[in-house]
């Protein structure tokens, strides 16, 4: 059955005493009077729902309060292993509802299955409801106010103990709600039962008391007491105690820690120096640790303070911390050499302090560090220099392939690229269905020459046969503004590989000379067997990967990485280029050179 509010249910009280005046009078009125308020709090408690659970909670205010979506007899106080998103809470007023905490989530916050007020108030009375599942569970909260109520004594909500003497937790306002000695008083110490905690360790639990044997640091806790109120209801009164454990009142000297007394320290003249004291001291509820850096100059001006930065905290604990104080010299002069510096610490207790003094660091030292500064650095020059003349063909293809120049030169360039493949391959020794020769002396052609306009040096049909194959491999490289080398397994075992050798000759002499690789399959795995040059520039070019179904598409994502690897113009004259070649319409300057 869905809440509802006793107004709904009954007439309002101004009616109901309208009718009573016109029948009865005097003592009789009066009995009605409070038969009537007690009825407005039973239809408080019940109106809400009867499908399932129904509590009633008492709080003070200005006080923390839980509750779980659960009885309020559970063995713990609540469970915070549970998601907090699988429980919806509510607050009824009339016949809606409320998501909480909604807009009060300053004062009211979730946590697994519980709703926490930080400090409840009067406004949070009222009906609330949880629903875990299909399961739902109504509660009834009462915020008691201090100063409108016959109780005097509503006890303390906040207690201090000593740590590692005994002491005791009250649970407070009992005689507010029973002159019986004996009320059974159920207690948590944070969401755990203190009859639980029995068993870890030295507690008693007497009448209204847990009585704690020794106090640990750990006592440091939410102390929560639960007992039965009944009135009309029966209601759980529920009260938490906040306690604080202190250290014991026996506090000794603070004790420096470094420096040592009488401590002298190395500086150099004319450079900052930083000075630190490391303190320790016990923690004190009214006594704040001061540390102070004094100079002395000896020159009859008396104790000086020096500039200081703000103290770090090291360590901290409930009975002792450890604190940092540096101050900073910003110059290091000869006054400052024959000066006494003092650390001076203070706690309630008393007062300690060391001394420090400066001198000047050893010429020799000094020296030392002139001499080795340079072998040191030479050393560093003297690595770098090995590296490179190892490394020196790596460096310089990686310089020219991603530092290239803005634009190759047209001077002394017939060709815009030489096209090396091998020509004798067979389709059984290739890793895909189109061959190296296939790709070299159909696809590029049909490209690179008859939509985007480039030149093309193909020996297989530009050179005249029977000339010297070295010489015409050297003329077409020479005259040529790119070199592309179409390699497989198949090429480096051929003929061609020579092609390859004889263009990483060229690059190092001609500046405006690029090579592109193109693969069609992955590299072998060992390239031993091959020239020591061609081996080291295979590991460090980037190379361009094809495949069959690649090649026959002119839109593909390799024939777009091999036009903009391409000289941005062709030579000049040549036929017309297609706006095929230039993807989206871009000007040919507008294209970033990546060989």
């Amino acid at each position: 059955m869905s809440s509802r509010h006793p107004e709904t249910c009954f007439k309002t009280e101004t009616q109901q005493l309208h009718g009573v005046q016109e029948m009865f009078s005097g003592q009789t009125l009066t009995v009605l009077l409070i038969a009537l308020s007690l009825q407005k709090w039973l239809f408080l408690f019940k109106g809400v729902c009867s499908s399932s659970g129904m509590y009633g909670y008492k709080a003070l205010e200005g006080e923390r309060f839980v509750m779980q979506c659960d009885s309020p007899y559970p063995t713990r106080l609540f469970d915070k292993s549970k998601s907090s998103e699988d429980i919806l809470w509510f607050r009824h007023e009339g016949e809606t509802k409320r998501n909480v905490p909604g807009e009060d989530v300053d004062s009211i916050m979730k946590l697994g299955n519980s709703l926490w007020f930080p400090k409840i108030a009067e406004r949070h009375s009222g009906n609330y409801s949880c629903q875990n599942g299909e399961r739902t569970i109504h509660f009834l909260v009462d915020v008691m106010q201090r100063n409108e109520t016959g109780c005097r004594d509503y006890g303390d909500s906040e207690v201090t103990l000593v740590l590692k003497q005994g002491g005791s937790i009250t649970c407070p306002g009992v005689t507010c709600y029973t002159s019986a000695q004996n009320t059974a008083i159920r207690w948590y110490k944070n969401d755990k039962s203190a009859v639980e905690l029995m068993s870890f360790r030295d507690l008693t639990l007497r009448a209204t008391q847990i009585i704690l044997h020794t106090v640990y640091e750990k006592d440091s806790a939410n102390f929560t007491c639960d007992h039965d109120h009944v009135d009309g209801i029966t209601w759980t009164v529920r009260r938490t105690v906040r306690v604080t454990v202190i250290p014991p009142a026996n506090v000794n000297l603070p004790y420096i820690v470094s420096p040592q007394c009488n401590q002298t320290e190395e500086v150099d003249l004319g450079k900052p120096h930083t000075l630190t004291c490391k303190v320790q001291s016990a923690v004190e509820r009214n006594f704040n640790l001061s540390i102070t850096w004094l100079v002395n100059y000896h020159d009859n001006q008396g104790l000086q303070l020096l500039e200081m930065n703000s103290p770090q905290q090291v360590e901290r604990s409930i009975l002792e911390q450890t604190i940092n104080q540096s101050a900073q010299i910003q110059q290091v002069t000869q006054k400052h050499l024959g000066a006494t510096f003092i650390c001076w610490a203070r706690n309630s207790k008393g007062n300690a302090s060391v001394t420090v003094s400066l001198r000047r660091r050893p010429e020799a030292a000094r020296l030392i560090l002139v001499i080795t500064g340079p072998i040191v650095m030479m050393l560093v020059i003297t690595g770098l220099s090995v590296l490179v003349r190892l490394y020196w063909l790596e460096i310089y293809l990686l310089y020219r392939t991603y530092l290239p120049f803005t634009e190759t030169t047209t001077v002394g360039k017939e060709y815009d690229a030489f096209v090396s493949c091998v020509s004798t391959s067979s389709s059984e020794e290739e890793d895909n269905t189109l061959t190296g020769e296939e790709l070299g002396l159909y696809h590029l052609p049909k490209v690179l020459e008859q939509q985007c306009g480039y030149r093309l040096c193909l020996l297989q049909r530009d050179l005249v046969p029977g000339g010297a194959y070295t010489e015409d491999v050297l003329w077409s490289i020479q005259r040529s503004r790119r070199v592309i080398c179409v390699l497989s397994a198949c090429y480096l075992r051929s003929d061609s590989l020579f092609e390859l050798e004889t263009s990483l000759k060229a690059l190092r002499e001609d500046r405006q000379l690029r090579l592109i690789l193109i693969w069609g399959s992955s590299p072998p795995a060992r390239l031993d067997s091959l020239p020591p040059t061609v081996r080291r520039a295979l590991r460090v070019l980037p190379a361009i990967r094809w495949s069959s179904g690649e090649a026959a598409r002119s839109d593909s994502r390799f024939w777009k990485s091999l036009k903009m690897a391409m000289p941005v113009a062709p030579l000049q004259p040549h036929s017309v280029r297609t706006e095929s070649c230039l993807e989206g319409g871009e000007s040919p300057a507008s294209r970033f050179d990546i060989s």
